[in-house]
């Protein structure tokens, strides 16, 4: 029930939600893969991105570079932390998004990988 709720959830580009991923979004994400933060915030942090993912697609991926920054974000996080549960919650945000069916027709192509580095 949950996928078919969330494949239905649009990604809007022009939504107050998109503009304020794009505001302050990636330093957030900057911030908590550059910090040497617990496992314990990290993974809380990644909890309520998931959430977000769930309930709010376009403030994840509502812009391109944004939507580039998480994934990036997610993929240093699951290699970076030692903690399984950390890294599987990292993994756990990126899988929710992808269930959005805007993310995963428009926004998963082959292009959008492209510039994506992890650092």
């Amino acid at each position: 029930i949950q996928s078919t709720k969330t494949n239905d959830l649009k990604v809007d580009p022009a939504s107050e939600s998109a503009q304020l991923g794009r505001s302050c979004l990636l330093s957030l994400l900057e911030w908590m893969v550059q910090s040497s933060h617990s496992s314990e915030i990290v993974c809380k942090c990644m909890e309520h991105l998931s959430h977000g993912a769930s309930t709010c697609p376009s403030l994840l991926a509502g812009d391109i570079e944004t939507f580039k920054g998480l994934l990036r974000a997610c993929m240093i996080v699951s290699s970076k932390h030692s903690d399984n549960t950390t890294r599987l919650s990292s993994l756990e945000v990126l899988a929710t998004l992808c269930e959005v069916g805007d993310v995963k027709r428009g926004r998963l192509s082959a292009s959008s990988a492209d510039g994506i580095e992890l650092r």
